[in-house]
């Protein structure tokens, strides 16, 4: 959206002679405008989006989900779910 606006403001103050009509003012909430998008680049690139600590209980959270689907997984191969839902009819 500020590159639309800085756009048009550029347009407009074009004229017809080929001239600038740039003032004080705007030259100096321009510069800030840059400034202040320069920053939250900065910010981004410097900052995790996430947390170390989050990431770390995601990744153990991963490996939980992933360890028990594989003894699931491993049960239901070697027959040991049958063996229990026996056991809970009988």
């Amino acid at each position: 959206m500020s590159i639309c606006t800085n756009c048009a403001l550029l347009a407009w103050l074009f004229d017809e002679e080929g001239k600038w009509k740039i003032e004080p003012g705007l030259v100096v909430i321009l510069i800030m405008e840059h400034a202040l998008l320069l920053i939250k680049f900065g910010f981004s690139r410097l900052v995790p989006s996430e947390p170390a600590w989050v990431r770390a209980a995601c990744a153990k959270n991963s490996s939980q989900a992933r360890d028990m689907y594989t003894k699931r997984l491993l049960r239901t191969i070697s027959g040991g779910e049958k063996t229990r839902e026996l056991k809970k009819i009988e």
